[in-house]
């Protein structure tokens, strides 16, 4: 119960009555009355009573008004006006092309935004609200931020602020930080609504996308390099296209893909190098007619080549058929100085002529070499010795050279086992048959997935190609046995028939070892596959083995000094290996050093310096290791106390983004924030048209009120009580 007292200033009477206190006071009232006229009835001296029981009923009144709890109470006005946060997003994902708010023809959702904030919707809400404009997703010192809209919705929990109500215009593609669901149940139970204006369609977009090629840093003249990349297929059909190397706009390579629907397919593509200097290419992607995205379906880069000396140093037993045939394809090649050592059995001594060894290279000249190849030869008196194996072991896992394990039949590799030189063979032979397994008819190697499109493998211009390419090729009729391969390697070719508990018997396998690669071939007959076409294919093989196994090496070099680091083609927030290998002009070993490695960005502007440290032995060798947080091109510059920076080589780091274009809107989400902090959800013009009315005509909230209790005064009680 009110009684307006002064309407202009908010002061009004109320009263707080039970019902009871209402039925009891109205008929004690009622009783006092009757009994006064009753009184006056009988009375002789009507002034005088008339008097008494008007103030008897007075009394009454005011002890029924006093139970009423009579209280005045001052409603107070806010002198400010309420805050309406307004938090829009300016992440990458804001790119995407396919927002219709503002009409039919789809746009960016960030082109739809900056329409929206340029039209001042929010100009109604200025008369009664105070506007506070936030934004996130974007930072300046960042290459990607990612959308932390959790935290933006946080920001109106400021008491600074007093924020009422909140309009968030995303499109929902929360992927960083606190959830946004929690973060609106705290705005709730603050009275604060989160209103949401979802961009962009749930639709995911049909396209085809190109990422993270990987082409090598060089490459030497006239040699054929392998280009890893991804294509991502956003579209629920399977997908065939053409992938292009292109060279001042000239197609020199390209390979068919068919790509499942929703799928992301790892493939390489093959580029031929002529001759020095540096090639700027660019990866194409023939993309079908309704990809109209066609900036996501190529990627430039560029590949030095430059003229290197592979060092080959080959060892075996007997000058077999394979052996002569590899010695005489590694000598016509022109970017490769082959040596070769042959223990010849029985005491006959070592075979001799052009590039042939006396003996065992020593210590310093060993490491000058890039790629070993082993072949039917173990630890013996008339072979390599514990010392020799070491040796070749701490060259493979510490400076980086590649080793090619061959056995034969004379079964001469097994006494490797135990050697130094076990852990790098990727195999684990069948001691059950030593000499391995021979057959009476031809076999030819199985490609493998792994084998079907693999640099070493890639004998055609397509792994189509290749593969028929395989098919025709002349077989085998000996192999090695073997068990399993070790962790970690990878098994491109298999043998066609031998299976066991572990599946096809491996014939081609490779492995990282160290800072080095391993290769074990299980068959000795490359040689057969010159039948009918001479040495084009088995010319091929090898030289593409040698490169791959010396590349690492060749990566930065300069008078005595290499650089290498692993992975070649970092991503943020993986740790890059680096190490350093410091020789004499006398080939022998520089220990103790010290050295740094300063790491730029594409700007000159020094990022990290991280210590090179060296690793136990005399090898002349220096590692350390940095995780990159930023993409982009880098250069390493080598800095050698006392001598200043002695080798500089350049490098890049793939960022992966957290912020990704062309994905659908998460419209899910924007609704789950409105329906949790108890706002509303709009798509549409007018649904956000009606918000913003919701908004407008939401009764501003009251101050809490001043109230005065009169009835437990003290001097409300003294009135009636001087009455009596």
């Amino acid at each position: 119960m009110t009684l307006d007292l002064d309407s202009a200033n908010g002061i009004v009477l109320q009263f707080s009555p039970s019902n009871w206190i209402l039925a009891v006071g109205s008929i004690a009232l009622a009783a006092t009355a009757i009994l006064a006229l009753r009184h006056l009835r009988n009375s002789q001296n009507r002034l005088a009573v008339i008097a008494l029981e008007s103030l008897r009923l007075l009394i009454a009144a005011l002890l029924i008004f006093t139970l009423m709890r009579p209280e005045i109470v001052i409603r107070l006005k806010s002198t400010e006006k309420p805050v309406l946060m307004i938090v829009h997003d300016d992440s990458e994902s804001m790119e995407t092309c396919d927002s219709d708010f503002h009409g039919s023809v789809p746009e960016k959702r960030n082109q739809s935004l900056k329409r929206l904030l340029e039209s001042k919707f929010y100009s109604p809400l200025e008369e009664t609200h105070q506007i506070v404009m936030r934004s996130f997703g974007k930072n300046p010192d960042l290459s990607n931020d990612g959308s932390e809209i959790g935290a933006a919705l946080l920001e109106s929990l400021d008491e600074r602020l007093d924020v009422k109500n909140l309009i968030l215009l995303s499109d929902g593609d929360w992927n960083k930080g606190e959830s946004p669901l929690l973060a609106a149940a705290k705005l709730r139970t603050k009275g604060i609504q989160a209103h949401c204006l979802a961009l962009g369609s749930e639709i995911k977009p049909q396209d085809l996308i190109i990422r993270n090629p990987s082409p090598p840093t060089y490459c030497i003249p006239n040699e054929r390099v392998s280009i890893p990349f991804e294509v991502f297929n956003k579209s629920a059909e399977t997908v065939r296209a053409k992938a292009k190397i292109l060279s001042a706009g000239k197609v020199e390579s390209e390979i068919e893909l068919a790509i499942p629907p929703f799928a992301t397919m790892q493939k390489e593509i093959a580029w031929s190098s002529g001759k020095t200097g540096k090639f700027p290419l660019k990866l194409l992607l023939d993309a079908p007619e309704w990809d109209t995205k066609r900036e996501n379906n190529e990627a430039s880069f560029e590949i030095s080549v430059r003229e290197e000396k592979i060092r080959v140093l080959a060892v075996d037993s007997l000058p077999r058929w394979e052996f002569r045939f590899l010695r005489n394809a590694l000598l016509r090649d022109p970017a490769i100085e082959l040596s070769t050592l042959l223990y010849l059995p029985d005491g006959v001594g070592k075979g001799g002529g052009k590039n042939y060894l006396n003996a065992f290279p020593q210590k310093n000249d060993l490491s000058r070499y890039d790629v070993f190849i082993v072949g039917d030869i173990g630890i013996s008196e008339n072979g390599l010795s514990v010392e020799n194996a070491d040796q070749l072991a701490k060259c493979v896992s510490l400076l980086a050279s590649g080793i090619v394990f061959m056995p034969g039949v004379r079964g001469g590799q097994n006494s490797l086992k135990n050697s130094p030189l076990d852990d790098l063979i990727p195999v684990i032979g069948d001691e059950s048959s030593p000499k391995g397994f021979s057959s009476p008819v031809e076999l030819k190697p199985l490609l493998l997935k792994d084998g079907k499109d693999h640099f070493l493998t890639m004998l055609g211009s397509s792994p189509e190609e290749n593969l028929k390419i395989w098919l025709d090729l002349p077989g085998f009729f000996w192999s090695a046995a073997v068990v399993r391969t070790k962790p970690g390697a990878s098994v491109l070719a298999a043998h066609p028939e031998k299976r066991n508990a572990y599946g096809r018997m491996p014939l081609i396998v490779t492995r990282e070892h160290g800072s080095g690669n391993t290769l074990f071939m299980a068959s000795d007959s490359t040689w057969r596959w010159r039948k009918g076409v001479e040495d084009k294919y088995q010319y091929r093989f090898w030289g593409q083995l040698v490169r791959w196994m010396a590349h690492k090496r060749h990566l930065a070099t300069s008078k005595g000094i290499r650089l290498f680091h692993t992975p070649e083609k970092a991503r943020t927030g993986q740790t890059v290996f680096v190490s350093a290998n410091l020789c004499a002009e006398d080939s022998s070993p520089v220990n103790g050093a010290d050295l740094a490695l300063r790491i730029k960005n594409s700007k000159g502007v020094e990022t990290m310096k991280i210590p090179l440290l060296a690793e136990d032995g005399d090898w002349g060798v220096y590692k350390g290791r940095f995780v990159p947080q930023e993409g982009g091109d880098f250069s390493m510059e080598l800095e050698w106390k006392g001598k200043g920076s002695v080798l500089k080589t350049e490098f890049h780091v793939s960022e992966d983004k957290l912020e990704k274009k062309d994905e659908a809107a998460n419209l899910g989400l924007m609704k789950k924030i409105a329906e949790t902090s108890d706002g509303g959800f709009a798509h549409t013009k007018e649904d956000f048209e009606k918000i913003l009315q919701n908004i407008r005509a939401a009764p501003q909230e009251e101050l809490p009120s001043d109230r005065i209790e009169i009835w437990h005064r003290w001097w409300w009680g003294l009135g009636p009580l001087l009455s009596t």
